[in-house]
C-alpha cells in the first residue's frame, strides 16, 4: 500500500497489555512499509478520535504522536466500531486523492465486540469505495494468557473483507513480529479466499471459511465407483468469486502399495478378520509410534493411536459471564450512585412538579472484558428525558471489574428510586433574620444557666 489507514480500539475492554500490544502491532506494520508510506489513525471506543488533519508520512515524529494517544488514561467505556468504520469510510471517500492509489485499512481491535456489530452492519458502515484500491488486515490483537474472541465477532470482521480484499489474522503479544510479517506477506500474496466450498451434482459443502495464502483444510469425501466426475472449488475474493475445477484420477493400485504396506507390516496379512487383529497385535508397537495401514487390495485401513477423551462435564452455558455480586454492588454504590444522585440535584427547577419530581427507574448495565459495552432504561416514571440521559451518560463513566469469563458479558439490573428530601423544619419569615442563629445560641445559653443556677447543690461528700 501507498497509505495505510488505522482503525484502533481504545476501549477498556482492550486492557492495558492489549493496548501496549495494539500500538506494537501499529508501530511495526509501519516499520515494515517502505519510508514513503503515509498514514493517518482514528481511534474509537464510543466516540471517534482522529490522529492527524491529514495523513503523515511516517517518519520517527509521527510514530511518536501515535504512541502518545496509545496510553492507559485514554481508554474509555464502549466499543461502537460501527461508528469507526463509518468515520473511516468517509475520510477514505472524502480524501480519496490523499489515499490513493493504494490503500490499507488497518482494524486493530481485541474482538470484544458489542451485539449490534452485525456483519452486516460493518460492511454498509464502511461503504463503497469506488475510487480507491483498498485492502482490509483486520487484526484481533490479545494477550497471550487471553481466550479467543467469540465466533460471531471474528464472522463480523470477515465480512469486512468481502468486498475489498484483505485478511484477518489473530497476533498474540508474544508473536507481533513474526504477525506483522506473516501478515504482510499474505497480503502480498493476495489476501484470503473467504466460503469456500464444494460444488457437485449434489448441495454444496463448505470446505472452510476462510482460507490464507499457504494454508489448506480437508474434507473426507465418499464418491462413487463410476466414471470421474467434475468437482468444482468456490470461493470468494475482492468481491468476485473464484473457482477451480478438479477431476478424481484413478490410478493403478500397484502405486498405493508402498504407502499401504510400510516395513513391519505382515505379509498378506489382510482380507479376514482374524488376520487384521494378528496384523494389529503385530503392529502395536509402531501404532503407538505413528499411523500405519493393512490392504487386502480391496479394503484399507489406517491405524493410529489417539489419546482418551475425558468425559464431557455437563453443564449448562448460558453464554453470560460472572461477576462476584458483591463486587458489583460496591462499584455501583461507590462509583454510580453518587452519579445518579447529580443527575437528579442538577434538573432544572423551573416548575412546581420539577421541584417535586419523583419517580423509579430500572437500568440495565452490561459489562464486558471490564468496561461498560452497553446501558439501556428498561422502565422508568421520571418521565424526564434529560435526567435520564444523564443516568446512562454516568453509567459509561464507571471503572467496573472484569468477568470470570472475560469475553461473556453481564447485566447489572440497577433499581433507582427519586423523591424530593423531606424539609427538616419549617422555615418562618424569622429564619431570614441576619442574626437569628446568634439570637437561638444566646437564649440557649441562657437557658443552660439558669437551669444550673436552679438546680440544688450537690451534697458534701466528706
Amino acid at each position: 500500500p501507498t497509505s495505510v489507514l488505522f482503525l484502533i480500539d481504545r476501549s477498556r475492554s482492550v486492557g492495558l497489555a492489549g493496548l501496549s500490544a495494539e500500538r506494537d502491532v501499529a508501530r511495526q506494520l509501519l516499520e515494515a512499509l517502505p519510508p514513503d508510506t503515509t498514514f493517518d489513525a482514528l481511534f474509537f471506543d464510543r466516540a471517534v478520535k482522529r490522529l492527524f488533519p491529514a495523513p503523515r508520512s511516517a517518519t520517527r515524529e509521527a510514530i511518536e504522536a501515535l504512541d502518545g494517544e496509545m496510553v492507559p488514561d485514554r481508554l474509555a467505556n464502549g466499543t461502537d466500531i460501527v461508528a469507526g468504520l463509518r468515520s473511516a469510510g468517509e475520510r477514505l471517500r472524502m480524501e480519496a486523492a490523499t489515499f490513493a492509489p493504494r490503500a490499507l485499512l488497518a482494524v486493530i481491535t481485541d474482538g470484544a465486540l458489542p451485539d449490534a456489530a452485525t456483519p452486516g452492519e460493518l460492511e454498509r458502515a464502511l461503504g463503497p469505495l469506488p475510487r480507491l484500491e483498498l485492502t482490509v488486515a483486520a487484526l484481533i490483537v490479545r494477550a497471550d494468557d487471553e481466550e479467543a474472541p467469540a465466533a460471531a465477532a471474528r464472522a463480523s470482521l470477515r465480512r469486512l473483507l468481502g468486498a475489498p480484499g484483505g485478511v484477518l489474522r489473530d497476533i498474540g503479544a508474544g508473536q507481533i513480529p513474526d504477525g506483522v510479517r506473516a501478515t504482510l506477506d499474505a497480503l502480498a500474496r493476495g489476501g484470503d479466499i473467504l466460503q469456500v466450498r464444494i460444488v457437485d451434482r449434489e448441495h454444496p459443502r463448505t470446505l472452510a471459511a476462510q482460507l490464507g495464502p499457504g494454508e489448506g483444510a480437508s474434507l473426507a469425501e465418499r464418491l462413487p465407483g463410476q466414471p470421474a466426475r467434475a468437482i468444482a472449488l468456490r470461493g470468494l475474493q475482492r468481491g468476485g468469486e473464484v473457482a477451480l475445477d478438479i477431476r478424481p484420477v484413478s490410478v493403478p493400485a500397484e502405486w498405493l502399495l508402498p504407502l499401504v504396506r510400510p516395513s513391519g507390516a505382515l505379509p498378506g496379512a489382510a482380507g479376514t478378520a482374524g488376520a487384521a487383529n494378528a496384523a494389529g497385535a503385530a503392529n502395536a508397537a509402531s501404532a503407538a509410534a505413528g499411523p500405519w495401514f493393512l490392504s487386502d487390495g480391496r479394503v484399507a485401513a489406517l491405524v493410529e493411536a489417539v489419546p482418551a477423551a475425558e468425559a464431557p462435564v455437563a453443564a449448562a452455558d448460558s453464554g453470560r459471564g460472572g461477576v462476584d455480586r458483591t463486587v458489583v454492588q460496591n462499584t455501583l454504590a461507590l462509583a454510580f450512585l453518587p452519579r445518579a444522585r447529580a443527575c437528579y440535584q442538577n434538573r432544572t427547577a423551573a416548575t412546581p412538579a420539577e421541584r417535586d419530581l419523583t419517580g423509579r427507574v430500572r437500568l440495565a448495565i452490561d459489562l464486558q472484558r471490564g468496561e461498560v459495552s452497553a446501558a439501556h432504561i428498561e422502565s422508568s416514571t421520571l418521565g424526564t428525558p434529560p435526567v435520564e440521559a444523564c443516568l446512562l451518560e454516568s453509567a459509561f463513566a464507571l471503572d467496573v471489574p472484569r468477568a470470570a469469563r472475560s469475553d461473556a458479558p453481564v447485566t447489572a439490573i440497577v433499581n433507582l428510586v427519586f423523591r424530593p428530601r423531606p424539609a427538616e423544619k419549617v422555615h418562618t419569615a424569622e429564619d431570614t433574620f441576619p442574626i437569628g442563629s446568634e439570637i437561638d445560641l444566646a437564649l440557649e445559653e441562657l437557658r443552660r444557666y439558669e437551669t444550673a443556677k436552679a438546680a440544688p447543690a450537690a451534697p458534701d461528700s466528706r
